[in-house]
């Protein structure tokens, strides 16, 4: 019994110790496309924050489309500038929002979506008629 104990410690020690084979380990060119698909998301949440919050409610209530922006988290769903109990609206999920920073510049688009969102959030429902 003891050598098979003895056995089954070495063999887990030595499988431990191995390295990840190169067939298993990540690519250099899956770890670009991943880059790259992380630039993409964070170009468009800067482009949407870029916005003029009020303009942009405006010729969205004209349209008569009241979705807010949202994004997902952890804990649901969460819609900037909007009490929960308010949160009965169809909404528009952001991008690059998740629980993952990317960069510096994912952090800043992240800060400068929230921004955005609260405020055009606020004064869309603030355009909305009660019966919509």
């Amino acid at each position: 019994m003891r050598t098979a104990f003895s056995l089954l410690l070495a063999l887990l020690l030595v499988a431990c110790g191995q390295t990840i084979k190169e067939s298993r380990a990540a690519s250099p060119s899956s770890a670009v496309s991943q880059q790259v698909e992380q630039q993409k998301m964070i170009d468009a949440l800067q482009h949407i924050a870029s916005g003029d919050a009020r303009n942009d409610a405006q010729r969205a209530a004209q349209a008569k489309d009241w979705r807010l922006w949202a994004y997902q988290g952890r804990a649901g769903l969460h819609i900037p500038g909007v009490v929960a109990a308010e949160n009965t609206a169809a909404v528009n999920i952001a991008p690059a929002m998740g629980d993952v920073i990317y960069s510096e510049q994912h952090l800043q688009a992240r800060l400068r979506f929230l921004d955005y969102a609260s405020l055009y959030n606020q004064y869309l429902l603030s355009l909305r008629p009660s019966g919509e």
